[in-house]
């Protein structure tokens, strides 16, 4: 499709909402934005656009969105369950979501990753190993930058990478990766997508476009991948962390290996790999699939993975106090990320969850604080469901403290100062009953626990 001189509505006004309308009103389209929050907050960005040729609605969704438009254009954050956009498809006014967009601009190929956690580290070390390969590399997407803005401004990159959420996949229809992957799938917005096996489609929808000249990668330890990836045409490289696999990369006995052809090879000892954490082996693990599609050596792609700076509020050391070590992971939202970051630690831990549920079951998050943590403290709306739970499958060191995450941190440190243990921030839930979002919760955990060192 030719994005001219159409009359294009855009649902959903946040980051990717403005990239898409500053770049469809320099091919003279009539722009026409939607968005559900209070117009006050958008005043800065609408400034910023050609005002002559937008026009706009707040604090909610209307026919406007549909009538006599050409396309509809949904942001990340809009659902395409939502009311007017089942309206609009009803009407037969085309839908697509801000990565669709992205797509038809393109020229390079994508190599996109999804997944419920990992998806971001993982983009970024396949991105820094194609930087030190000296290819052109791009990465956007769910990481922070919108795709489409990336993709318009950087036409000659060899290859885009991008980090890919569910909710962009529920609106794609020719979006096709020459290189996609699942890291794992584990519970989590089912808000959104109406139940788990929703969730599972939409992570699938990755492959769906995908020819016999793409490549697929899965994880092969995990049921709802492998599920995902049932039935697709392109090529299909695995990862494991449990079991010897055929074609892919998998871990045994400390030792990395390359397996194709039924044939496996040693290629290093995962001593070498710096980085903390079992989760990031997988990143590892992902990335080292990419490499071999790209033909890119496994010492290569540990060289250069060795020198990665893991990312903000990801397992990111937040300082020491007597012996006791800070972790903010305000980005684990979910039960599988806590999971993964209980199981990086041997040290006694005090864990921090709460916030807002998603509609998430927090089962077997309780099971695991149960058996590995040493005091749960609990914040924010989610937090008394998780502390029961834990309780009930036999937690017996927990502190509720409500809303005050300044307590929350203290109490933490209090309860393993003797024991050099670490406090870690992982939170399992959104961010929005306390915080403006997960970084915001992530700083202001760093900024009280500079504080808290300071004290004597």
């Amino acid at each position: 499709m030719e994005f001219k001189n159409k009359k294009i509505s855009i649902a959903g006004f946040g980051k990717s909402g403005k990239s898409i309308a500053e770049i469809l009103l320099k091919n003279g389209n009539e722009i026409f934005i939607s968005d559900s929050g209070e117009e006050s907050k958008f005043t800065e960005l609408i400034k910023e656009l050609d005002s002559t040729k937008v026009q706009y609605e707040f604090g909610g969704h209307t026919s406007k969105i549909y009538e006599g438009k050409d396309l509809i254009i949904i942001s990340p954050g809009v659902s395409i369950y939502t009311p007017k956009i089942q309206e609009a498809i009803k009407h037969n006014v085309p839908v697509m979501g801000e990565v669709e967009i992205a797509y038809e601009m393109a020229n390079a190929d994508i190599i996109a990753i999804t997944g419920t956690n990992g998806k971001s580290t993982t983009v970024s070390m396949i991105d820094k190993m194609l930087k030190d390969h000296g290819l052109n590399s791009i990465l956007a997407g769910n990481i922070g930058t919108p795709l489409s803005y990336e993709i318009y401004n950087h036409r000659e990159a060899d290859y885009i990478v991008a980090e890919i959420s569910s909710f962009q996949l529920e609106s794609i229809s020719k979006f096709r990766p020459h290189i996609a992957g699942i890291t794992n799938i584990t519970d989590d917005h089912t808000d959104r997508h109406h139940g788990f096996e929703n969730y599972v489609k939409a992570k699938s929808r990755i492959f769906m476009n995908q020819t016999e000249n793409d490549f697929a990668i899965l994880n092969a330890d995990d049921e709802n991948v492998l599920k995902a990836g049932e039935g697709i045409k392109s090529k299909v490289l695995l990862f494991s962390m449990e079991k010897e696999i055929n074609n892919g990369f998998y871990l045994k006995n400390g030792i990395v290996y390359q397996s194709e052809n039924n044939i496996s090879k040693e290629c290093f000892n995962i001593n070498e790999f710096k980085i903390h954490g079992i989760h990031n082996i997988k990143n590892l693990l992902v990335t080292l699939c990419v490499g071999k599609i790209l033909n890119i050596t496994p010492h290569e792609v540990l060289n250069s993975i060795n020198e990665y700076k893991l990312m903000h509020h990801r397992l990111e050391f937040s300082g020491e106090k007597n012996g006791v070590k800070f972790y903010d992971d305000s980005k684990g939202t979910n039960p599988g990320a806590v999971i993964a970051g209980i199981n990086s630690f041997s040290c006694p831990i005090a864990l921090i969850v709460g916030g807002r549920n998603k509609g998430l079951k927090f089962d077997e998050l309780a099971k695991e604080i149960a058996k590995k943590v040493h005091t749960l403290v609990t914040i924010g709306e989610a937090g008394p469901e998780i502390g029961e739970l834990s309780k009930k499958y036999g937690m017996k060191n927990i502190i509720d403290c409500g809303t005050d995450f300044t307590k929350a941190i203290t109490e933490a440190y209090k309860s393993v100062e003797n024991l050099n243990g670490c406090v870690l921030l992982s939170p399992a839930n959104a961010s929005f009953d306390m915080f403006k979002s997960a970084e915001n919760r992530g700083d202001i955990f760093k900024e009280i626990v500079q504080n808290l060192i300071k004290e004597d």
